[in-house]
């Protein structure tokens, strides 16, 4: 039995980027909005950081990606502006 349940959203529901076994990037956007007491992924994160006294100071999906592209070889010059387009 799960002690903790984080309501996260769905496919669908929130704006992010997801990469495919081949290392390629693809854009998600909100298509829907969630119902009820639901949350992105990277809010509840930040949220529990802060709980243990980090602020990762992420304000929305395209802050967290600007650190992954600041921090990870793999996606320098990935612009979150050119996985959209």
């Amino acid at each position: 039995n799960a002690e903790v349940v984080l309501p996260v959203t769905g496919f669908g529901e929130a704006d992010g980027t997801t990469t495919n076994f081949e290392g390629r990037l693809t854009a998600l956007r909100r298509q829907v909005s969630s119902v009820g007491s639901t949350r992105e992924e990277w809010s509840i994160a930040a949220d529990l950081a802060l709980r243990f006294g980090a602020d990762f100071g992420w304000l929305d999906a395209r802050s967290v990606w600007a650190e992954v592209e600041e921090l990870c070889g793999l996606y320098f010059d990935a612009t979150w502006d050119a996985i959209a387009a």
